[in-house]
């Protein structure tokens, strides 16, 4: 089964609108700038290295069109799974915040990791169903890898540990130095220890 090309688009597009609207409203301008300076860059590397290595492919065949959907799309998938996590760690009160203890952090940045990786159990199948991408390569659940939920854990816990600290700890005068060495680790974090882990369980398997 295979959609209208532009219906992912919405998909994304208008609850990415609304959670970045909630960001603006509660914590201000300068997280929805970190918050999408940190995303964007780091998914639309990592999403290009999985598309031009061959493991999977997106329904638009193009380049401009996969960067636009993975960037957008990112937002929309760890925007709401971050804030269960903030509201577990930090309580209700969670977006007056600021300046939280680093491994109140690190706690919140997992267990984002974790929710989004449960998420993905749900949407990866559907998605791969309604033709939004494919998988070239089997896995144990539904054909899909076991990389990929590993690669969804640290894309999620990774960006979010970087915005927490970033927004959370007061670090607005480092920010633009902070922000670059989040997006490079972020992606040597990711592809690096997927490919490892990947390969272990493949082994062991």
């Amino acid at each position: 089964m295979t959609i209208n090309p532009l219906i992912p688009f919405v998909m994304i597009g208008v609850p990415t609108t609304v959670f970045l609207f909630h960001l603006h409203r509660f914590r201000g301008y300068n997280d929805v700038k970190i918050f999408i300076l940190l995303v964007m860059p780091t998914v639309i590397v990592v999403e290009f290295l999985g598309v031009y290595f061959g493991v999977y492919e997106y329904m638009w065949n193009n380049y401009v069109l996969n960067s636009i959907f993975v960037a957008i799309g990112w937002i929309s998938n760890i925007y709401p799974v971050m804030h269960i996590s903030l509201y577990l760690v930090l309580g209700k009160n969670y977006f007056k915040h600021r300046n939280v203890p680093k491994i109140q952090l690190f706690y919140v940045a997992i267990l984002t990791g974790i929710f989004a990786v449960i998420y993905d159990l749900f949407l990866d199948p559907i998605a791969v169903y309604l033709g939004i991408w494919s998988w070239n390569c089997g896995g144990p659940w539904y054909d899909i890898p076991i990389g990929n939920f590993i690669g969804w854990f640290f894309i999620a816990s990774t960006n979010t540990f970087g915005y927490l600290y970033l927004s959370y700890r007061e670090q607005k005068e480092k920010q633009a130095i902070l922000i670059s060495m989040f997006i490079i680790i972020n992606i040597i974090v990711t592809e690096s220890l997927t490919i490892i882990l990947s390969q272990i369980l493949a082994t062991i398997g």
